[in-house]
């Protein structure tokens, strides 16, 4: 795969992840523990599927995409 189409599934699966961490938090308002706790099953079944048939085969093909590389961690902490 061409490293921009990598790039831009990366990106995509970025933020499909960051909405479910939104998705989440909401949860977490439940009060019905039953209920939370299968919504935050199938949430994290989601996430699974999300690195598993997006991500992974992203970054074995393109390695330096990984977004918690040693580089792009240190790049962020220079940002903060």
């Amino acid at each position: 795969m061409k490293f921009d189409t990598g790039k831009e599934l990366m990106d995509g699966a970025q933020n499909i992840n960051a909405h479910l961490g939104n998705i989440a938090e909401l949860v977490e308002l439940i009060e019905d523990e039953t209920l939370k706790k299968k919504i935050k099953r199938e949430l994290g079944l989601v996430v699974g599927k999300v690195y598993i048939g997006v991500m992974a085969p992203v970054l074995r093909e393109h390695p330096e995409l990984d977004p918690d590389s040693p580089s792009d961690i240190e790049a962020a902490s220079r940002k903060n």
